[in-house]
């Protein structure tokens, strides 16, 4: 009956590092691993790391969303400052906006130009994701309308979206309004999952 507890006892032996002076480095990590850290302990700390490098994966993700979503609205408004004419003789041509287009001609890039601002800087991206979202939902509606009531309007958008249909336009605004949605779904999950992991370390 005494023979496991001497097992035991040479087994515990084995990893103190005074009963061996040959013992490794490695060898006395392993023996304070296993000897002098809880295993829970061990546990959290696991739980912790793999959750930092899940944080680190979103924060990731976030960002390359909102640079894409800054290059949209950056060259977006760009183009039209620098080709304003032609953008507001288009808004113009348009029944409900036509005696507002002065307005919006200038309105629509400066609030572009301004999210697209928002976007780079880190404290102020989730803001700008919003006010993105919000944007592109306004455009699409203007596409629905486009659609609905005068199909036959030349498009006043940049760049190579100017070749689009307006059935094209309406996919383009809903993927990216839909990419702006998931990035701020996951980085709201980020920020709950830091403010836990706060809590859990106070």
């Amino acid at each position: 009956m005494m023979k496991p507890k001497e097992s035991h006892d040479k087994k515990h032996a084995l990893f103190r590092p005074g009963a061996d002076s040959k013992l490794h480095f490695f060898e006395k990590s392993i023996y304070i691993i296993m000897y002098h850290i809880p295993i829970h302990k061990i546990h959290l700390l696991t739980v912790r790391i793999s959750r930092l490098f899940t944080g680190k994966v979103k924060e990731y993700t976030v960002f390359v969303i909102c640079m894409l979503c800054m290059v949209l609205f950056m060259g977006s408004a760009a183009d039209k400052i620098t080709d304003h004419d032609t953008f507001q003789k288009g808004l113009a041509r348009v029944p409900f906006i036509s005696s507002y287009a002065p307005v919006i001609a200038w309105a629509v890039p400066a609030l572009e130009a301004a999210v697209a601002i928002l976007l780079i800087v880190p404290p102020t991206s989730r803001w700008g994701l919003f006010g993105f979202t919000g944007l592109m939902i306004i455009f699409t509606v203007y596409i629905l309308s486009m659609m609905l009531l005068a199909e036959k309007l030349p498009c006043n958008c940049n760049l190579l979206l100017s070749k689009m249909s307006w059935g094209g336009h309406l996919l383009f605004n809903a993927g990216f309004t839909g990419l702006a949605l998931f990035a701020l779904s996951i980085s709201k999950m980020n920020i709950h999952f830091k403010e836990n992991e706060h809590e859990q370390l106070r």
